[in-house]
């Protein structure tokens, strides 16, 4: 339709700017690309027509053309500017924005700095292994196989001052009287007395002091590998603290995380720069975190209060360091567990041996003295000599026995044969977990650090408004968790390190 050209009163033109304004301002948004996909929330995030959070980047982008209004266009000196609504992406609230220019992200305030969990605590070696001796030493103090291994070592020392004794046995004194008074009374006396001693076998003095000997290393290396097995209880006692320890002090640096930010938050809610739904994911946030917070205290307590009972002391994270284990050498003959199984195959053995000199009960030798009184006679006959006594052997009496000590040594070398295999075993499974926890440890420590590197983009990408809250959020979680994911790493190694010195049997 053609324009008409006639000069207008100026009224008439004071309404047609007025209705050009009107139309350019309410089609502004469609011009503007970051404006035509939505609008913009009270936390500055772009949202889309259907109310869901939309891009916020822009690029310059060719506007489509606009219908001119139906008015003619204004004077020159009265030429409406570029407007743009204020408060929208890349637009400041006040002075309009100059033709051409591309239109910047949203600008927000940073968010408060997130605080790293500290590594576990450490001690040098020498220390760790000096404290760590006495809270072993407090934990085999509390063994109640501490008592009794002390009694059977008791014992088997008498047996041994037995064997070294004169006789096998202690000696007997024996004795009778015989009188008539019963029948005729006619004054017949009989009077005995004797004393007899057993006597060693041959040999057999010998072997029982090699049996007494062999269990009294026995029962020592039993007292060793009882200790050895305090110890183990104390290592992984010590660890499940340390474990316990990082998990609550990760849990409290990401309570106070939460908590800062919640408040941060709040804060910008109140100053109408933030949603009220952003507010609120962040209190979730903070109520899973101290929900978290609790349960790893309680673990943590319970942890402390195991520690106590087995050592009676206070337990120290930080002792959870020993130093490198020795490098692997095959056997392991002085493992106490190893000595211990070898200690019952030589004390079986000379059992057998002493079972096969015992094939008769001990003869005796002594010394006899009788007086004797006739009937009808005043005067007493008195006699002396000795008497001897040898029992026989047979085999009813040697078979079960022989056969018992050959079948307890069979037994005793099958044992060991097999306690040897299972320490081979065990060493050789604890050093490729030590192995596979390093390499893990390396892994960890990688992780962490991209997933800080993405905690510190997700947050540069917040303030350009690129990312919401909840992004936000997530990706603080899964750093603070990586990060307690490198200290369970590293407490990991310090563990594996204690499992190889107690699979080779070593004690600080």
């Amino acid at each position: 339709m053609p324009l008409d050209t006639k000069p207008a009163d100026p009224a008439g033109m004071r309404r047609h700017l007025m209705a050009g304004l009107l139309a350019a301002v309410a089609m502004a948004p469609f011009a503007d690309p970051a404006a035509a996909q939505g609008f913009i929330s009270p936390g500055g995030r772009a949202l889309s027509p259907a109310g869901r959070p939309g891009p916020t980047t822009t690029q310059s982008r060719p506007a489509a053309p606009l219908t001119p209004p139906l008015t003619p266009p204004p004077p020159p000196s009265t030429a409406l500017p570029n407007l743009r609504l204020p408060g929208t992406a890349g637009v400041p609230a006040e002075g309009p924005a100059p033709e051409g220019e591309a239109q910047a992200p949203v600008q927000r305030a940073s968010l408060p700095p997130s605080r790293p969990v500290p590594s576990p605590p450490t001690l040098p070696p020498a220390e760790a292994a000096a404290k760590l001796r006495l809270m072993i030493d407090g934990a085999w103090s509390r063994s109640p196989e501490l008592g009794g291994s002390a009694a059977r070592q008791a014992t088997a020392a008498a047996r041994g001052r037995s064997a070294d004794s004169i006789t096998p046995n202690p000696p007997v004194l024996g004795g009778g009287f015989i009188a008539d008074g019963l029948n005729n009374r006619r004054g017949g006396r009989e009077g005995e007395l004797s004393i007899a001693t057993p006597l060693w076998l041959p040999g057999e003095g010998t072997a029982s002091r090699r049996v007494a000997d062999a269990d009294l290393s026995r029962l020592t290396a039993q007292q060793q590998a009882q200790q050895l097995a305090a110890a183990g209880e104390v290592r992984e006692a010590l660890a499940a603290v340390a474990l316990a320890q990082l998990e609550s002090v990760g849990a409290e640096a990401r309570l106070r995380d939460a908590r800062a930010l919640e408040a941060d938050v709040g804060r910008r809610v109140l100053g109408r720069d933030a949603a009220e739904t952003e507010l609120l994911t962040t209190r979730l946030d903070r109520m899973e975190a101290e929900i978290g917070l609790g349960e790893r205290r309680a673990t943590l307590e319970g942890a402390r209060l195991a520690f106590r009972t087995l050592t009676g002391t206070e337990a120290d994270p930080a002792v959870l360091n020993e130093r490198d284990p020795p490098p692997a050498s095959g056997s392991l003959p002085t493992h106490p567990r190893v000595v211990e199984a070898d200690g019952v195959v030589a004390s079986t053995t000379a059992s057998r041996r002493l079972a096969s000199i015992q094939v008769r009960d001990s003869p005796e030798i002594g010394l006899l003295a009788r007086s004797t009184r006739s009937a009808g006679e005043n005067r007493y006959d008195n006699q002396a000599g000795f008497q001897f006594r040898l029992p026989l052997a047979t085999e009813a009496r040697n078979g079960p026995r022989q056969a018992a000590a050959e079948a307890e040594l069979t037994d005793a070398m099958v044992a060991a044969a097999n306690v040897r295999r299972q320490v081979e075993l065990q060493a050789a499974r604890a050093r490729i977990e030590l192995d596979s926890v390093t390499k893990a440890l390396g892994i960890a420590r990688s992780r962490a650090g991209v997933l800080r590197q993405q905690r510190g983009l997700s947050e540069a990408a917040f303030r350009g408004g690129q990312f919401g809250i909840a992004d936000v959020i997530r990706v603080r979680v899964l750093a603070t968790e990586a990060e307690i994911a490198q200290g369970r790493a590293e407490i990991a190694v310090r563990q594996a390190r204690s499992r190889v010195h107690q699979a080779l049997g070593l004690l600080p």
